[in-house]
């Protein structure tokens, strides 16, 4: 009853545990009664008391609340809020989170899947996304089984990862889920849509992304579901931007942008505005650039995504340092501070740019230590060391590291069996600055002869040039 915090927190110390326990029993029972059939509404608030009454109540409500208030949370894009109620209710049914159990009921199935939808919206990095869809794997392998098709859909096609990460088996839940749905069917578009999405990052299947997302959109638009258009729309700007088919992936991001008011589908909207941005930059309209990084960095800010949030703010970064505005760059950098691995290309650049060469060169060792330590199927962060050591060479005259960046850029080229041509693009300018660096005419001929020719074989198969010893 007593309204100062520090007066309330005196008194409940002099409670002794049992009694403690015994009054957020009273509370939660008395609660659920007054709320009545509006108790969903404060299923955060009877999930507290529950938790707290846990050794007198049993597990049931609280499992129950936990769960309606997880929902509750993602549905307001509040991920780390359902995090917490999801792992809670999880743990309070005695679910192992190292083991990875499968599912023993609809129950435990249904919280497995809230908890790596909100582990994706939380995670900033792409190792946390691979126990996302570990969880994700979990419940969809129980709605196959237990032959509850619409649920085991809803799994397959949720967008755990992005469209440029790599995790083993992505594509298996959506093949799975398609067999079980009619080939024309609403569900099956949906799940075309997603299936794109993953062909094109796991196999690199461009090709067999398109024809998915050709069937894609002429099921939405029979449907009339203008939220699946945009999605599809949206994962076809993603696949032609990934696989650097520029202004095809910008009429097909522009084309969701306009879906985007009548649909508000906050997370396709910002994923629309990060391709499109991309394929600006790499064409050379920065200002256009600009204006799409601004409004899917508000988008993103809206939906509490926090990997939109520091894509669009790299883009910024990237921005800046493309026109030399190296005090808007650190702005941007310090704003993903909370994402320390995301900045560190930038802050290399940043710091050797700015004369900051101790400072650089610190960076450049954690991004080559991050490097040694990822999976190589994270090919981005092979790919790009490979392009910043001979960066930093040409300003400050430092050859130690170019074995590194040939080895980081040849281990995507050709270790890979299917690297992205975006990867695949990046590890190519590294070798040819290196071949730049090194004065080596052959070699930086090499390089650059797709571009004369107006080709891009950035992913040819037939081993290292001879030239790049």
């Amino acid at each position: 009853q007593f309204t100062h915090a520090l007066i309330q927190e005196t008194l409940s110390v002099e409670l002794s545990t049992t009694r403690k326990v015994r009054l957020h029993a009273r509370i939660a029972e008395t609660l659920e009664e007054l709320y009545g059939p509006d108790s969903e509404t404060h299923a955060a608030e009877l999930a507290h008391h529950y938790a707290e009454a846990q050794t007198v109540l049993g597990a049931e409500k609280l499992v129950h609340y936990s769960r309606l208030a997880g929902e509750r949370a993602l549905a307001a894009y509040a991920w780390e809020e359902g995090l917490v109620h999801f792992h809670r209710a999880l743990e309070a049914k005695g679910v192992s989170f190292t083991g990875l159990e499968p599912a023993a009921d609809s129950e435990a199935a249904s919280l497995l899947f809230g908890l790596a939808r909100a582990k994706g919206g939380t995670s900033a990095q792409r190792t946390q996304l691979a126990e996302a869809f570990a969880f994700m794997n979990l419940a969809f392998d129980y709605y196959v089984e237990s032959g509850d098709v619409p649920r085991a859909v809803a799994v397959a096609e949720y967008p755990i990862t992005s469209p440029v990460t790599r995790l083993p088996g992505m594509t298996q839940p959506i093949v799975r889920a398609l067999e079980l749905v009619p080939p024309d069917s609403h569900e099956a578009g949906r799940l075309l849509s997603h299936y794109a999405w993953t062909l094109q990052a796991a196999e690199g299947d461009y090709d067999g992304a398109r024809e998915a997302l050709g069937r894609a959109i002429t099921i939405a638009q029979r449907e009339g579901d203008r939220a699946l258009e945009m999605r599809t729309l949206t994962n076809a700007c993603a696949a032609s931007g990934n696989h650097l088919h520029l202004q095809e992936s910008i009429d097909y991001g522009l084309r969701a942008i306009e879906l985007a008011p009548s649909v508000q589908d906050l997370y396709y909207e910002a994923l629309a505005h990060q391709w499109v941005t991309n394929s600006l930059v790499a064409m050379g309209d920065l200002e256009g650039a600009r204006q799409h990084t601004a409004a899917g960095l508000a988008v993103a800010e809206r939906s509490r995504d926090r990997q939109g949030q520091n894509t669009h703010i790299h883009h910024h970064v990237l921005q800046c340092c493309l026109e030399g505005d190296w005090r808007s760059a650190r702005d941007f950098i310090e704003r993903l501070a909370a994402s320390p691995q995301g900045p560190l290309p930038y802050r290399v650049l940043l710091e050797y740019e700015v004369g900051q060469f101790d400072q650089g060169g610190a960076f450049l060792d954690w991004l080559l230590d991050l490097m040694h330590s990822t999976a190589l199927h994270v090919e981005v962060d092979y790919a790009v060391p490979s392009m910043l050591i001979p960066i930093a060479a040409r300003i400050i005259g430092v050859v130690d590291r170019f074995k590194v960046a040939q080895e980081a850029a040849e281990a995507v080229l050709w270790s890979l069996p299917s690297p992205s041509p975006y990867a695949a693009k990046v590890a190519r300018a590294g070798l040819a600055l290196l071949a730049v660096q090194r004065g080596d005419v052959a070699a930086a001929s090499e390089q650059y002869a797709p571009w004369r020719r107006g080709e891009a074989p950035w992913c040819q198969r037939d081993g290292p040039p001879s030239t790049a010893s």
